[in-house]
């Protein structure tokens, strides 16, 4: 079995006029040393989402569970506590 590596990298837009959302030419920073290493502890699921924008079908429902698993799993193998953050502020505070 083969491992394999993803980067998932994720910015908040905190200016739409420094960062517009569609002009692809400006460039985009990630603020804070501490940025990397909070986003890396944290299970980034697409069921944190409003009602209207999460996930249906029963495909979805065992891919929710497999999902979990698989983060439960990763952190584990880490080393890393497994936290559900409670708000957008408190992903990359």
């Amino acid at each position: 079995m083969v491992a394999q590596a993803f980067e998932l990298q994720v910015q908040l837009n905190t200016d739409l006029a420094r960062m517009p959302v569609d002009n692809t030419s400006g460039k985009w920073f990630v603020g804070g040393d501490d940025n990397e290493a909070a986003a890396d502890a944290t299970s980034i699921t697409p069921w944190r989402s409003r009602e209207e924008h999460r996930p249906i079908g029963e495909i979805q429902r065992v891919r929710q569970g497999v999902h979990r698993r698989s983060s439960i799993e990763r952190h584990r193998i880490d080393g890393q506590q497994r936290r559900e953050p409670v708000s957008s502020a408190h992903l990359l505070g």
